[in-house]
């Protein structure tokens, strides 16, 4: 998830809180998913998004999301101990009442993670490293 003044945005996907993980774990994630670069180009997207120029930011065909859960596929293959998941929602500036239901790439119906999972990190997709917001 990206987070304005979050330098390492990775969160658990129950608590919702920031990862703990070791330097080296850290390290590795920064590098396998271009994570800075990343970082960088969404942080442009989302200020293009504020200013009205364009909606990239949540377009999940745009390939500044299409870069990114291809390098988490990557990096999931190469991970021992964790599993990493890219957290997409809608603009809901003008739609309060959207709920996810299928998957916007496969169109395949969301798996509910259960309770004990945070709602903004509850459902996934079957077919990519995905996680949408339940309510």
């Amino acid at each position: 998830m990206w987070l304005p003044d979050e330098s390492f945005p990775l969160f658990d996907m129950q608590t919702n809180e920031v990862c703990s993980l070791s330097r080296e774990e850290q390290s590795f994630i920064r590098e396998q998913l271009s994570l800075d670069a990343w970082i960088h180009s969404f942080t442009l997207e989302y200020a293009k998004w504020l200013n009205d120029e364009n909606n990239k930011v949540h377009d999940i065909h745009s390939e500044l999301h299409a870069s990114m859960i291809r390098n988490i596929e990557k990096t999931n293959k190469l991970a021992n101990s964790l599993i990493i998941y890219y957290w997409f929602d809608i603009d809901r500036t003008n739609v309060d009442d959207f709920h996810w239901q299928n998957c916007p790439i496969s169109g395949k119906p969301l798996i509910d993670l259960g309770e004990t999972y945070h709602s903004l990190n509850r459902l996934i997709s079957p077919d990519f490293p995905i996680t949408f917001p339940a309510e």
